[in-house]
């Protein structure tokens, strides 16, 4: 649990840390009861289509898109390989609010928001590489809609 009240990261408290038994997806049982309830969707359409229609359909799903991806990848490693996402992203960089830019903004919207299921990068577990966090090439990443300025990656305390 890391929450806005909270000024330090407990790493002694287990709830703190992510259940690897369970896909990203499945962190947040509200999330994770709606990704369900989709698929089931998906899946009554199907048998109803198909026995109209009798042609090829997509299997259901229960995740609309893949947990790494490049685009994922380039999220996290923006400060240190900008030119990479610029090339995704068509020579500019994305809108300030949706770049990687608190490590708390992130955990929150991995827990819920439906089309969010970035997993970490290997960075992250290596304690010799903190360089993707900071922003040593000054690059002029925009500000939010609140104003605070992009610029390194704020951590928890």
């Amino acid at each position: 649990s890391y929450g806005e009240d909270e000024t330090m990261l407990d790493l002694t408290n287990t709830e703190n840390f992510r259940d690897l038994s369970k896909p990203i997806g499945a962190l947040n049982e509200d999330r994770f009861q709606e990704f369900k309830k989709r698929y089931e969707s998906m899946v009554q359409q199907q048998k109803s289509q198909g026995a109209q229609h009798n042609h090829h359909q997509d299997a259901p799903f229960m995740y609309g898109t893949h947990y790494s991806a490049p685009g994922y990848v380039l999220f996290y490693l923006l400060r240190v390989m900008p030119e990479h996402m610029l090339c995704l992203q068509n020579g500019k960089f994305d809108v300030p609010d949706r770049l990687f830019f608190s490590m708390q903004s992130c955990y929150e919207s991995a827990l819920s928001n439906n089309a969010d299921l970035k997993e970490l990068i290997p960075e992250f577990y290596d304690p010799d590489c903190f360089d993707f966090l900071i922003n040593s090439m000054g690059l002029q990443l925009g500000n939010l809609q609140t104003g605070e300025r992009v610029d390194d990656v704020i951590l928890p305390s």
